[in-house]
């Protein structure tokens, strides 16, 4: 696989630019794709151990007009590495900072068809110190508190679809429900 050209379409600072690029492939020969270049982002899976409750975001989502529950999120910093971002954004959106080391899950992709957009997921687990939230000035989340029962059904039910998020869930269940759901 090789890039010939790459030229600049559209650029949406700070978040996506619009590529077009002709690339060469072993098997297809010569190919146009239309790619988004997407800034990497954090998202973060919080719970308290002492309430047994997950802490997720509900706000307006404009990619598909609703407001939406999820994970704390949002973009990682030219000058930051993901775990500093994950803390950061925990704190402005939620309000929380936690008094664990964040715990690296791992990093999805989004659409890999069309997008470069590397997602670095993150664990927080309480107990919590809470401070007043940071927003951005175009943002508002409201901090929503789930049980896993309430947590499960939502996803069950459609409600909650982000992947990160749903992603995360799973990820707790595989790894940490039996440490605190004996």
């Amino acid at each position: 696989m090789k890039i010939l050209e790459e030229k600049v379409q559209a650029v949406f600072n700070p978040v996506f630019d619009v590529v077009t690029r002709k690339i060469e492939l072993e098997n297809q020969g010569e190919i146009t794709r239309h790619i988004v270049r997407h800034a990497p982002c954090v998202s973060i899976l919080v719970f308290d151990p002492q309430t047994l409750t997950f802490s997720l975001g509900y706000e307006y989502r404009s990619g598909v007009n609703q407001y939406r529950w999820g994970n704390a999120a949002g973009f990682i910093d030219s000058n930051e590495i993901p775990l500093d971002a994950a803390a950061r954004e925990l704190e402005e959106e939620l309000g929380l900072v936690s008094s664990k080391d964040l715990k690296k899950i791992g990093v999805i992709s989004s659409s890999e068809g069309f997008t470069d957009e590397e997602i670095f997921i993150y664990y927080a687990e309480g107990p919590f110190d809470k401070k007043p939230t940071r927003f951005d000035s175009d943002e508002y989340v409201e901090l929503k508190e789930l049980t896993l029962e309430e947590f499960r059904s939502k996803i069950e039910d459609g409600i909650i679809r982000s992947a990160p998020t749903v992603a995360s869930f799973y990820w707790f269940m595989i790894n940490k429900y039996e440490e605190f759901y004996k």
